[in-house]
């Protein structure tokens, strides 16, 4: 097999360290931390010998879910094809209506998905179908409460066999989600009714991250140090990578027993706001900063693009924290939210690439971007063993000052343009950058003075790369509850830093258009003549932009952007 990558810490540093499951010899720590690592790999992907592995029952079903849908580098999918066992594997995905109502626990009365994730997971869906079909496969898919469609899948499976296939015969594997643990109570108690037991139902398989929260290392969640630098250190013994798998075709579905089942109508069949018919998605922005193509082909040419046509990690280290061009970063977290790829195939690809052309520092930092999506999963699931859902964390009734705030914030018109410009880029793209998320979550909590849930709710509805844990212990952090509280932060001072050319904000505020930097930042400070001398050029948009709707001054002191006051 190919050797693959592993980014390690030796005790005094981090290091570039090629994992080969063949243990070909090296020298001094790296082969010890080879095998520590290789041992980790085999255990917690479940590469045993057949003795010390629990066999799978004749027929699978491979139950994707909203966060795995990939062929490559998928442990179920590997698992259900690799087994002895298993004859024939049934890919199955479910659009659940339940998954688009307004959560019990919702504060703002937002559903938990919006418009652009709807329609990237539909193109995502669309994508894994086609790569099984290329592997003699297909994917089953409903449209209804996954319990009852799963429980109607076995029972078409068992009748569409002529009595070759009885119920304690079918076993259902999936990737494990522990956000979702109510829902997937409720699907086990209708499968076990389907399937006539009680036990071994559905088989929860990790497959998500470089860390798996089930080995040695990380027995016990309660013992994982909160700081994120220990906890880097301590999952080094943990990180698991991508390998090839060799499946041409994987074990088929017996021929005429079950139709695939068509593709759902976002606007008909979900009731998702915010599409537009007759194309049944959301209307596409021209000043996206990138498409945004949902699947796993869209994730791979992505990754090629960026690291190896793009060259992005030459310049990773000092862009990153900008906005509003494609190469600033490299927009992985889109497709790493919904499992189109996962960390370790781009963790591996940052791998080839650091031997092939360097910028190794550069690849560490964009690790360690992604191992802390790991650290905010076991953060998160370590709150909920001490019985603490940040979802459900009380807050006070709302002002109807507050409200209006909270709107404000949402369409981006508070009146301070830096703010501004990245609300209007997440309500028409689902996207926003990262120094743009810091900005306008520390806006909110310390300005607006809008409880942090709400904002964490809305971006759990907007975002397209929505990742469960990172999104609201990244909130709770900005309110104060992580084990490092984000800092305020000045939205003038990160707009001069991020954007001096002020490319991105008169982008997206184009009310600002030909108002020159710094003061495009600051347009209310601007005098009566000024701002037709500045307006002049383009005749019919507005004369002025709104004021801040709280006060700033402090910040433009800070920044010398008062104008004498």
């Amino acid at each position: 097999r190919p050797a693959r990558m592993g980014f390690l810490w030796n005790g005094s540093g981090w290091m570039g360290c090629s994992i080969n499951r063949s243990l070909r010899r090296s020298d001094g720590t790296c082969e010890t931390i080879r095998r520590r690592v290789v041992a980790s790999l085999d255990r917690d992907l479940g590469v045993l010998a057949p003795s010390e592995r629990r066999p799978l029952r004749p027929v699978v079903i491979l139950w994707y879910r909203h966060h795995d849908l990939r062929v490559e580098d998928h442990e179920p999918f590997r698992r259900a094809v690799l087994d002895d066992g298993c004859a024939c594997v049934l890919p199955f995905f479910c659009f659940d209506p339940q998954d688009w109502e307004v959560p019990r626990w919702s504060a703002s009365g937002l559903p938990a998905i919006g418009p652009h994730r709807s329609y990237f997971l539909l193109q995502a869906v669309e994508n894994l179908r086609n790569n099984l079909r290329e592997k003699a496969s297909d994917l089953i898919i409903r449209i209804g409460p996954t319990a009852t469609c799963l429980t109607e899948l076995i029972q078409i499976t068992v009748q569409g066999s002529r009595g070759l296939i009885q119920p304690h015969d079918i076993q259902v594997l999936t990737s494990r989600i522990p956000e979702q643990t109510a829902r997937e109570n409720q699907i086990e108690s209708a499968l076990a009714t389907a399937l006539g037991r009680e036990n071994d139902l559905i088989e929860y398989i990790w497959n998500s991250g470089l860390v798996d929260v089930s080995s040695n290392s990380f027995s016990s969640l309660l013992s994982v140090p909160q700081p994120f630098g220990s906890f880097r250190k301590q999952a080094m013994s943990s990180i698991r990578v991508s390998w090839d798998m060799d499946s041409s075709a994987i074990k088929g579905t017996p021929p005429g027993m079950i139709r695939s089942g068509p593709l759902p109508s976002l606007l008909n069949d979900l009731h998702v706001e915010g599409i537009t018919s007759p194309i049944d998605r959301p209307f596409p922005d021209p000043r996206a900063v990138h498409p945004m193509e949902g699947g796993e082909t869209a994730a791979k040419e992505r990754m090629q693009e960026w690291i190896w046509q793009q060259n992005g990690l030459r310049y990773f280290r000092e862009w990153r924290r900008g906005s509003g061009q494609d190469i600033l970063s490299s927009k992985f977290s889109i497709w790493l939210s919904s499992g189109c790829v996962s960390a370790g195939m781009v963790a591996s690809e940052l791998d080839r690439f650091v031997k092939s052309q360097g910028y190794r520092f550069a690849a560490l930092t964009l690790f360690r971007n992604l191992l802390y999506r790991d650290y905010c999963r076991i953060i998160n699931e370590q709150r909920k063993l001490q019985g603490q859902d940040l979802r459900e964390i009380p807050i006070d009734s709302l002002s109807e000052l507050q409200l209006q705030r909270f709107q404000a914030w949402r369409e981006g018109v508070t009146g301070v343009p830096f703010v501004d410009a990245h609300m209007r880029e997440l309500r028409e793209t689902g996207w926003m950058s990262s120094t743009g998320r810091r900005v306008v979550s520390s806006f909110l909590i310390h300005d607006l003075q809008v409880p942090w849930r709400l904002g964490a709710e809305y971006f759990q509805y907007m975002l397209i790369d929505f990742d469960h844990a990172s999104n609201w212990e990244n909130w709770a952090s900005a309110g104060g509850l992580g084990a490092v509280p984000a800092r305020r932060l000045n939205p003038y001072r990160e707009g001069l830093v991020t954007d001096a050319d002020v490319f991105f904000t008169s982008r997206w505020c184009q009310d600002l258009l030909g108002v020159p930097p710094p003061v495009a930042f600051a347009p209310h400070t601007l005098e009566e003549e000024e701002v037709e001398l500045y307006r002049e050029p383009f005749e019919g948009l507005p004369k002025s932009y709104p004021e801040p709707i709280v006060d700033v001054i402090s910040y433009l002191r800070e920044v010398g952007l008062s104008r004498g006051a």
